[in-house]
C-alpha cells in the first residue's frame, strides 16, 4: 500500500496551497536536490563537465514520475561521473551547445 504525505506547493503570506503525493516520490524529489547540489559542487571545476540538472527518470510511483539528476558532460569524460549514487542512477549526456568561455 502506497504511502502519502501533504506538501506545501504554494505559499503566498500566510496561506499556503498543499497537495498530497507519494511518500515515495516525495522522497525521491528530495534526495535528487541533495545530490545534484553534491555533484554540482564536486564537479564545478571538473573538465569536460558543463552542468548538472534534473531530469524525469523512467519509474514512476502512482503516476508520479520519480526524478533523476542529470550531469551534462563531454563524451571523452563521462567516466568521471559516477553512474549512482546512494541506489539513485546518474544520467549523462552530452553538452547541449558549443562551450562558451568569457
Amino acid at each position: 500500500m502506497t504511502e502519502w504525505v501533504e506538501i506545501v506547493t504554494e505559499k503566498a503570506g500566510e496561506k499556503s496551497v498543499t497537495q498530497r503525493v507519494p511518500k515515495a516520490w516525495y522522497e525521491n524529489s528530495q534526495r535528487v536536490r541533495e545530490i545534484n547540489s553534491y555533484l554540482t559542487e564536486e564537479f564545478f571545476d571538473v573538465e569536460g563537465v558543463t552542468g548538472v540538472a534534473t531530469t524525469t527518470g523512467e519509474e514512476e510511483v502512482e503516476g508520479y514520475t520519480l526524478s533523476q539528476p542529470v550531469v551534462y558532460v563531454e563524451d571523452e569524460h563521462v567516466d568521471k561521473v559516477p553512474s549512482e549514487i546512494d541506489g539513485i542512477p546518474i544520467k549523462t549526456e552530452s553538452p547541449k551547445g558549443p562551450i562558451v568561455l568569457d
